[in-house]
């Protein structure tokens, strides 16, 4: 996977707005979006990465190529709502991320 994106030279995440970037699983910390964001994992098969146990975290598991249940999404969204009231960048990330 970070093989992949470096060979790419794909960025490893977008700034879809304001304060909200989708991308693919961070395997370090300089590969997480400025301002110590929230993070979104949509992966079930990847394991959190301890350089990042300080941000606030929240796992919707999901298998490649699968969506969430509508449930999962807008419980996500709620979250993520809360993180940006309180001026936290949200970051939300599956395994490989094609921002």
């Amino acid at each position: 996977m970070t093989l992949r994106r470096f060979v790419s030279r794909e960025p490893s995440y977008s700034e879809i707005c304001e304060g909200v970037y989708v991308g693919g699983w961070p395997s370090s910390l300089d590969k997480l979006p400025p301002g110590d964001p929230a993070i979104i994992d949509c992966t079930c098969e990847l394991p959190r990465n301890r350089d990042m146990l300080k941000n606030a975290y929240l796992c919707v598991p999901t298998w490649d190529t699968r969506a969430p249940q509508p449930e999962e999404i807008e419980s996500a969204v709620r979250w993520a709502s809360r993180k940006r009231a309180q001026k936290v960048p949200v970051f939300i990330h599956c395994a490989f991320g094609k921002p």
